[in-house]
């Protein structure tokens, strides 16, 4: 099964939140700040985050900076090759990631599920809309 891009996204900001710097009180360095510690232009940083998937010498770069991640857990979500305090770690960003979701985006993102859920294709490959019951 393919992995999404929105799986992609979101494997990408976690990441970020993981091995972030943060202020006194927690909070993490903007993303701006993350990608210029880790040499990726800004505008790179936050089109990994928006679109998905780093081309592969990104990719690298980041298995290389941060050890023990895989491209394995980047491009796939896999991650039985991370040791235990790194799944610990992600874990706990990827709850973090999930608060700061916007509930705007939250909404957005259920809509064009259920949009996507209620339309199919027919066999002459034209769009039809399935009807509630």
């Amino acid at each position: 099964m393919p992995i999404s891009d929105e799986d992609a996204r979101q494997r990408v900001k976690v990441i970020r939140l993981a091995f972030c710097e943060r202020d006194q009180a927690g909070k993490p360095e903007p993303a701006k700040d993350f990608a210029k510690r880790l040499g990726v232009e800004p505008t790179t940083w936050n089109n990994f985050e928006k679109q998905g998937r780093p081309g592969l010498d990104n990719a690298v770069r980041l298995v290389e900076t941060f050890e023990g991640l895989t491209l394995d857990f980047l491009y796939l979500g896999d991650k039985s090759s991370l040791s235990v305090a790194m799944q610990r770690d992600l874990a706990r960003a990827e709850k973090e990631a999930g608060s700061q979701e916007s509930p705007t985006r939250s909404v957005r993102t259920k809509v064009r599920a259920g949009r996507a859920a209620r339309s199919v294709r027919s066999p002459s490959n034209k769009a039809s809309t399935i009807s509630r019951a």
